[in-house]
């Protein structure tokens, strides 16, 4: 019984840790993608590689016409024993770019 409960809460806090983890690599992502369109450079191969630098992968990438990114990366878990507690990896998306003038719309894709 213990042994269980010590499981499910190891289980539980690898799941929170790797969907904050799946979080900070997103934004720092975007963040950086963003940065990059606005230099003219690939924003998506910037945002893949710290992506890689922080353990996760970029799933999805686009960048806007007007440099504003859309991205989504996955993070797996960390402890290779954990995977037997079946943890799926997590996964979060992130906005980043030329903030909107006051009352304009935003573009649609």
């Amino acid at each position: 019984m213990v042994l269980a409960g010590t499981l499910g809460v190891l289980g539980w806090a690898a799941a929170v840790e790797t969907r904050q983890r799946a979080d900070a690599a997103a934004d720092l992502s975007a963040l950086s993608a963003a940065q990059a369109a606005r230099r003219g450079d690939a924003a998506c191969q910037e945002a893949a590689e710290v992506a890689a630098a922080m353990n996760a992968q970029v799933s999805d990438c686009v960048v806007d016409t007007n440099g504003t990114v859309d991205l989504a990366v996955e993070v797996a878990v960390p402890a290779s024993w954990l995977r037997v507690l079946d943890v799926p990896s997590a996964r979060a998306q992130a906005r980043a770019g030329v903030p909107m003038q006051v009352g304009s719309v935003p573009s649609r894709r």
